[in-house]
């Protein structure tokens, strides 16, 4: 009977490292939403999606500006991985942060990345918002 309680332990300690994220150093840029981390302390290696976040595909106007700009901001920099979920595809989706700054919020508010639809995240929705009405990056090529 010690067993169930001990384990109920360790389940909700993990939840909550989980909840408040860990420290990793970003290893690699593969568009302008998804970055593969090394975990600093364990040194695992992991895919990740920015969550809450779309950027232009492969071939697509802007996709290689959105791409270097999260290069520019992460790159061989140590970050705060707050997962969220995992998509479809595995990779991990979670917010990532530079000290306090909002790493996807920060390609949105360049206009290099949109906010997904889904996510209800009202900031990403007001960055948007707001790089659509100055003509940032995506939205320079609006009418």
């Amino acid at each position: 009977m010690q067993r169930i309680p001990a384990l109920l332990a360790l389940v909700f300690l993990a939840a909550t490292a989980s909840a408040q994220g860990y420290r990793a150093r970003v290893t690699e840029v593969h568009n302008g939403h998804t970055i593969t981390v090394r975990d600093v302390v364990g040194q695992r290696t992991e895919l990740v999606r920015l969550d809450g976040v779309e950027s232009p595909g492969r071939w697509r106007p802007f996709a290689a500006k959105s791409r270097e700009s999260l290069r520019a901001l992460v790159k061989h920099k140590k970050v705060t991985i707050i997962p969220r979920s995992n998509d479809r595809y595995g990779r991990i989706t979670a917010t990532v942060l530079i000290d306090d700054l909002d790493v996807g919020l920060e390609q949105i508010r360049r206009g290099l990345a949109w906010y997904s639809r889904d996510s209800g995240i009202p900031e990403y929705e007001d960055a948007e918002s707001e790089a659509e009405r100055e003509r940032r990056g995506v939205w320079s090529r609006v009418r």
